[in-house]
């Protein structure tokens, strides 16, 4: 299977951990009439994609890099316990992403477990796992 397989079937909305499960705020946006045609669309999109992208892509960054790391647990531990202060404001929101992550983690890691360079990767993600399901 290649790489751009995986990804198409990683970003498929049907995969539950894709973006059906998270609407980003657009199914309450349509509820409350903030978004109501072609043009709110727009303007709603491109604000959550602003917002993504300037909030995350550092830490994207720096996740993916940290791996080459001799150490890259602690440095994926911090950028967690940053992300989430800055994402999630609730419990139950907090409790669901970390699942929805978790199970993320799982499907990224059986789906790549060939092409990763290191076997080291493999542990990493799965202490990295077992933590955030034990709430470190």
């Amino acid at each position: 299977m290649s790489d751009d397989w995986l990804l198409m079937i990683l970003s498929d909305s049907a995969l539950p951990t894709g973006g059906f499960v998270a609407s980003a705020g657009l199914e309450a946006a349509v509820q409350s009439g903030h978004v109501y045609d072609d043009t709110t669309l727009t303007s709603f999109l491109s604000a959550s994609l602003h917002t993504l992208a300037s909030s995350s892509t550092s830490v994207l960054v720096k996740t993916w890099t940290c791996l080459d790391e001799d150490t890259p647990l602690p440095i994926l531990l911090s950028l967690d316990a940053a992300y989430d202060a800055l994402t999630v404001s609730n419990h139950v929101a907090r409790r669901a992403s970390r699942a929805q992550g978790v199970a993320y983690l799982g499907v990224l890691d059986r789906a790549f477990r060939q092409s990763m360079e290191k076997e080291t990767h493999r542990e990493v993600i799965g202490e990295f796992k077992r933590l955030i399901r034990v709430g470190w």
